[in-house]
């Protein structure tokens, strides 16, 4: 009996506090039907997280079938899907039903609990921070909470009372509550889409890496510029006087920002035109660069050289200044490599040795052939050029010159073929003009 008595206590102290009736004992077979009825919604809406899970990833691999795995967390978003799924099915039996108020209350707060978790675990699946997920979960169950009991608005009255003016506008702490909840919100929503967006991008086998670069940027400029109208409505701003105040702003910017814009609409021509793509090996000749390119961003397209350092090279460079692209339209790159012989030296040999010496490193091309030429005569010897192609320049260029100098020069002392060697001028010194004397 005391317990009895207690629980209609604490029954009578939650129905004065939200406002409701008493509790009368006809009441408690409806209010413990809704209890139950709640918590298998809930274990329900845990049990069928793996069939919804088996089927995000269908529609993932349907949408994105390139993706990786790792890109979202399925079992989260599952389980979130889950909850709110017990959320919208509790949600319908307390609006069909003629429930008694403390019944009513039962199924508010089993509607809490699985709006809550299932903010919790889409935030978490999406983001992976466990601590955003919290809060969001915390913010969206009191929301939901609180919209269905007046008695929960004291506390929004209380916000609502303190304000203070902002030029012609009244201001309050639910005001900028409200604001800043929406942005969360916003920005929540912008992050989830551009995620979804990157994911299908990638998965896109037809596209290369500069369209799904370009296609990322792009998406990601559409959503930012939606999420700033979107603000600016959620904070009232007249955008008559907003279009006068961007226009005088937008002229500062554009002087102190002259660079930055450049470099951002070149960094968006490369990124169409494909001329500069991740995976080119470019040579700059101003920048004294020659690498790889790792990733084309809005400002700067990162090279990586030979030695392991990377160069951040502005866009706007990439477009006024002459810049090599050995993987433009091919890979093939022809390499020329002189040696000078002595005069009088067997000249179809040599060049015979030279050819033979490229055919022998892995790395040169059968097709076109390498070829040995003439290229210069001079007093002290005859220079031969020889021409190869390798098909792989990102591989480095110098361990292909070093081993075929090598072998040509072992190919040269086998066959007794002398390199030339510098002509020098011997002057005899000019006899003094006037004759020496002891005494000097």
């Amino acid at each position: 009996m005391a317990s009895s008595s207690g629980d209609f206590a604490a029954a009578e102290w939650v129905g004065d506090f939200l406002g409701l009736p008493p509790l009368q004992e006809a009441e408690l077979a409806p209010l413990a039907a809704a209890i139950v009825i709640g918590a298998l919604a809930l274990v329900a809406g845990w049990i069928v997280w793996r069939w919804i899970r088996t089927w995000l990833e269908m529609l993932a691999d349907r949408v994105a079938p390139g993706r990786e795995r790792d890109q979202l967390d399925s079992t989260r978003l599952a389980k979130g899907f889950g909850q709110a799924s017990a959320g919208v099915l509790l949600s319908f039996v307390a609006a069909v039903g003629a429930w008694p108020a403390y019944a009513e209350f039962a199924f508010d707060v089993a509607i809490t609990v699985a709006v809550g978790l299932s903010v919790y675990f889409i935030v978490a699946g999406v983001f992976g921070a466990r601590s955003v997920a919290r809060a969001a979960a915390v913010v969206v169950a009191a929301v939901t909470i609180s919209r269905r009991y007046e008695r929960l608005d004291v506390i929004g009255d209380s916000l609502d009372a303190v304000s203070f003016t902002l030029g012609s506008m009244d201001v309050s702490l639910l005001d900028l509550l409200n604001f800043a909840v929406g942005i969360l919100a916003l920005y929540a929503t912008v992050k989830v889409l551009d995620r979804v967006a990157r994911t299908v991008i990638h998965s896109r086998t037809t596209l290369d890496a500069s369209q799904r670069e370009l296609a990322e940027k792009l998406t990601m400029i559409i959503l930012s510029a939606v999420a700033v109208f979107v603000a600016i409505d959620l904070a009232g701003i007249n955008t008559a006087a907003l279009s006068i105040f961007s226009g005088t702003l937008g002229v500062g910017l554009g002087f102190g920002l002259q660079k930055v814009v450049s470099n951002f609409t070149a960094g968006i021509v490369l990124l169409s035109d494909r001329s500069v793509k991740p995976g080119d090996t470019i040579v700059i000749d101003t920048a004294d660069v020659a690498g790889e390119v790792t990733k084309v961003g809005t400002r700067a397209v990162s090279v990586l050289t030979r030695d392991g350092k990377v160069h951040l090279i502005p866009n706007e460079t990439l477009l006024t200044e002459r810049v090599e692209n050995w993987g433009y339209e091919q890979h093939r790159v022809r390499l020329r490599m002189p040696i000078s012989v002595m005069i009088g030296s067997d000249y179809d040999l040599v060049q015979r040795l030279m050819v033979d010496a490229a055919r022998g490193h892995e790395r040169v091309l059968a097709e076109p052939p390498p070829r040995a030429r003439i290229t210069a005569v001079a007093d002290n010897g005859v220079t031969h050029e020889l021409r190869f192609w390798i098909s792989d320049p990102e591989q480095g260029l110098g361990n292909v010159r070093s081993a075929t100098y090598r072998r040509i020069l072992d190919s040269f002392a086998e066959h007794e073929v002398l390199l030339s060697n510098p002509s020098m001028e011997i002057a005899a010194p000019a006899p003094p003009s006037q004759p020496l004397t002891p005494h000097d």
